[in-house]
């Protein structure tokens, strides 16, 4: 008979309990965005609106056909001086925290597929580090709340909806902030600092404009630290300086390796120099503010913030307040409430204190900064929505501690605890089933919201006879206020005298919108693309020509070959004695002709003639609907004997 083995120590059993636990909540996080993806039909890609990123999606697929054909030296000095330092130090490709990224995921899944690998990727580095900071500060449930904050975002949402680097820059954002800020004991600190410096220095480095919103966030962090847990900043600081030096030169030779460009300080700062000029300022920047009040999304970064003010700053001290080590009572006394300071328990407890004060006093500062650049400092900061989206990396952080507080009844019992993210997806379902808010402004309907918002974070914890109902009712109205804020379209309204062109946001779209068409016309950008032949020497000049519909389909078509500066003037086919100079002037090898509808292309021929225009090939491209005509016709006195 055999005997029974002893039953094993509770003890022995716990370890591997937590090691599957920890699995199971990693598999969760790792599902997550394909999730949110489907069950809440995010929209896949979002409408570009700019040739911009396609002009970064170029260097994605072929930068080395970019290095040749644009070369600085050989473009005549009549179009240098025009061009200036846009030709001899093209910023798009000197945006390595997205390219070389971008370009590894075109290199191992293609075109399309490595555009949603690599949207997968963002989605995990906004996502992972924000769960670990509310897990560590308020608990898992906070953590859930965290990543569904971020993935319902229609910010967020449509700036991974495009190659525009803001993409990359609003995910790296809200990772490092989250890794600069995680509880932890001295030795633990090390990885996330230096996990902090890669991601944030890789922000600066996908959009330079983050540079003065990561700035302020260091700032804040290191008053943060300086008053409430100073042992190991200094160590900090120095990993901080070591991570964002070697994540520089790992990006440099990553540039070098797949972009063709070792340096991309040096056109950063450049690129910096020319558009600060004014004549760059006029072109780029209103100097009208009129147009800020029919941009209603921007109202959320201070409804955010005033709702920070009244939640976290000026909500008085409560028995249940449920942060850890933190602004419950006792919170004014020692720095380590009753741990030495620089011990462990002592340290991650005054962490936990200063995160809700550090992610709203960022959120506060960058927006401050960021209006007196928009209004003052002549930089498109707030009205190019591809730039104001890095904002809300602090702002989104902030909300979650907000609704973190306003949440402390419900995290006493453990059914109720993950109400506030369940309620998070409510809203943003309940958004795509309803129609579409009507167009507000500033003025009065969303200063209400905004009102509404702060006065929800303000009266929910104060409601003690019903704690939990006001909790859930005050966040309820809270997340509703900002989705309006969000998604409401502008009206309708005049062109003001000195202000610039800015597409609209389609935040409206972001949450159940389709995207079926925009995956098609990134299709058949690629396959274009791939159809126009790379250059055959340094310097071959190859213009576009839209057609007369000046449609959203011939913005993107043109920003695949640099946009404006290679575009003939007037339209297809009726090309008046502009464009004959343009050709003649710029000696162009090459006219490519693209149209989503036939053309009788015998005319434009014809209006060439001066010029004996060859026509070398033509097609139709299609991609599911989509389809595309495309000429490339081929000017043999221009074209030079000498290949690469």
């Amino acid at each position: 008979m055999t005997a029974l083995a002893p039953p094993r120590p509770a003890a022995a059993r716990l370890p591997r309990r937590r090691d599957a636990r920890h699995l199971a909540e990693l598999g969760a996080l790792l599902a997550a965005p394909v999730v949110a993806f489907f069950v809440l039909r995010l929209r896949a890609m979002a409408p570009p609106g700019l040739p911009d990123p396609a002009m970064h999606s170029v260097y994605l697929w072929d930068p080395r056909d970019l290095a040749v054909r644009y070369a600085p030296s050989v473009y005549p000095a009549v179009l240098r001086a025009y061009i200036g330092p846009r030709a001899a130090y093209f910023r798009w490709g000197a945006r390595p925290g997205f390219l070389v990224p971008g370009r590894l995921a075109f290199l191992v899944f293609g075109a399309v597929p490595g555009f949603f690998a690599l949207r997968y990727v963002f989605a995990l580095l906004a996502t992972l580090p924000a769960y670990l900071l509310a897990k560590r500060v308020w608990g898992a449930w906070a953590g859930a709340l965290a990543v569904v904050v971020v993935l319902t975002s229609p910010v967020v949402i449509t700036a991974w909806g495009t190659d525009f680097p803001d993409s990359a820059a609003v995910s790296y954002l809200l990772g490092g902030t989250a890794c600069l800020l995680v509880p932890s004991t001295a030795r633990g600190r090390r990885g996330w600092a230096l996990a902090a410096a890669a991601l944030l220095t890789a922000a600066v480095w996908a959009l330079a404009t983050t540079g003065v919103l990561v700035a302020v966030l260091l700032v804040v962090w290191l008053v943060g630290r300086l008053v409430a847990a100073r042992p190991g900043v200094a160590r900090e600081i120095g990993l901080l300086a070591a991570g964002a030096v070697a994540t520089t030169l790992l990006l440099a030779v990553g540039s070098w390796l797949l972009l063709g460009r070792f340096d991309f300080i040096l056109p950063t700062i450049r690129a910096v120099q020319f558009l600060a000029t004014p004549a760059q300022k006029k072109l780029w920047h209103s100097s009208n503010p009129a147009w800020a009040p029919y941009d209603t999304y921007l109202l959320v970064l201070p409804a955010v913030v005033l709702a920070w003010a009244v939640a976290v700053l000026f909500t008085a001290p409560r028995p249940h307040r449920h942060v850890r080590g933190g602004l419950g009572p006792g919170a004014g006394s020692a720095p380590g409430y009753g741990s030495p300071q620089g011990s462990g328990t002592g340290l991650r407890r005054a962490q936990r204190r200063m995160v809700p004060l550090v992610v709203g006093a960022t959120a506060l500062v960058q927006l401050v900064l960021a209006a007196w650049l928009q209004f003052r400092g002549g930089v498109q900061i707030l009205e190019e929505h591809y730039l104001s989206s890095a904002l809300w990396a602090a702002s989104l952080l902030t909300l979650v501690a907000v609704l973190a507080e306003l949440a402390a009844p419900l995290s006493r019992r453990r059914w109720s605890r993950y109400l506030p993210a369940g309620l998070v997806v409510v809203v943003a379902a309940l958004s795509e089933a309803l129609p579409t808010p009507p167009a507000l402004q500033w003025g009065p309907f969303g200063y209400l919201l905004v009102a509404l918002v702060a006065t929800a974070a303000a009266l929910a914890p104060r409601l003690r006879r019903a704690p939990r109902g006001a909790a859930v009712a005050g966040s309820g109205v809270l997340l509703a206020a900002l989705l309006v804020l969000t998604v409401a379209p502008a009206p309708q309204h005049p062109t003001f005298a000195h202000t610039v062109y800015d597409p609209v946001a389609a935040y409206d779209q972001a949450l159940g919108g389709r995207a079926g068409r925009l995956v098609d016309t990134y299709r058949l950008e690629y396959e274009l693309r791939r159809w126009v032949p790379n250059a055959t020497y340094r310097g071959e000049q190859l213009l576009t020509c839209v057609s007369s519909t000046h449609s959203s389909f011939d913005t993107d078509m043109i920003g695949l070959f640099h946009a404006g500066d290679n575009v003939l003037p007037g339209s297809c086919p009726r090309v008046g004695p502009g464009g004959l100079y343009t050709v003649a002037t710029r000696q162009a090898a090459q006219l490519l002709v693209v149209s989503p509808h036939p053309m009788h292309i015998g005319v434009l021929m014809t209006r060439l003639a001066p010029v004996d225009p060859v026509l070398a090939r033509h097609t139709r491209l299609r991609s599911g609907r989509l389809s595309c005509w495309a000429w490339l016709i081929e000017f043999p006195r221009y074209l030079s004997t000498h290949s690469i």
